[in-house]
């Protein structure tokens, strides 16, 4: 069995916890609004990585469905347009139309974000150190993943960087991954969207790479579960 099967469950958002939205002109509902949005578009996430459809419905139902408490009319677009994408979440047919629709549901995410003078602040857990290996490797691409959607959820560039340079590192090679060829593509492609990532420098751009980032780690996570059953 490949070293990489061990890996084939889904890879969870939130590395990064949300410590603070400074808010102190905010209710304290809207506070927890903030926090459970978050959290939600964390299993977004996660379940879009792991390319489980099904897991996507309830958090996306939640995000089309929950109406915000005290929410400022500033707020308005913002909450129509995640609305808008959660919907199409939950009527995506295949999991490349999810991932596009996830990364546009974070970068609004980071759209409103943007709009707050108080801003909104994270911590994230330092990144694994390189190791030889397949199993290290996919953890740094973990770790880079859950970066870089931070950076859209933020927004903030340093986070993007950070995890885009993690992706682009050399690639292991194809005696390195003992694994199918599919899965050899498809880990060397995320390394060409981890140049692809460096060399985005407009949020839009970064919102394109991502799509195409978590849509191939969910095709790479659906090939190690179908060659797991054979």
């Amino acid at each position: 069995m490949s070293s990489l099967r061990s890996l084939r469950g889904p890879m969870t958002a939130g590395v990064a916890v949300l410590v603070a939205v400074s808010c102190r002109t905010r209710t304290e509902a809207v506070r927890t609004h903030m926090q459970e949005h978050f959290t939600q578009a964390g299993l977004v996430h996660a379940a879009v990585v792991a390319g489980d459809l099904a897991a996507v419905a309830a958090p996306a139902r939640w995000i089309a469905e929950h109406d915000p408490v005290d929410a400022p009319a500033s707020w308005d677009p913002y909450i129509s347009t995640m609305r808008r994408e959660a919907s199409v979440l939950l009527t995506a047919s295949d999991i490349e139309a999810a991932a596009a629709s996830a990364a546009s549901l974070i970068r609004t995410c980071g759209d409103c974000h943007g709009s707050l003078s108080e801003g909104v602040t994270f911590t994230a857990s330092p990144g694994p150190i390189p190791e030889p290996g397949a199993v290290p490797h996919m953890r740094r691409h973990n770790w880079a993943a859950e970066r870089m959607w931070e950076g859209l959820a933020m927004p903030s560039v340093e986070a993007w960087n950070q995890g885009a340079a993690a992706l682009d590192e050399a690639p292991l090679t194809a005696e390195e991954l003992n694994a199918e060829p599919e899965v050899t593509a498809l880990a060397q492609h995320v390394h060409d969207l981890g140049r692809a990532a460096t060399a985005a420098l407009t949020w839009r751009a970064r919102t394109d790479v991502y799509g195409q980032l978590i849509a191939t780690c969910a095709a790479c996570h659906q090939q190690l579960r179908t060659a797991a059953t054979q």
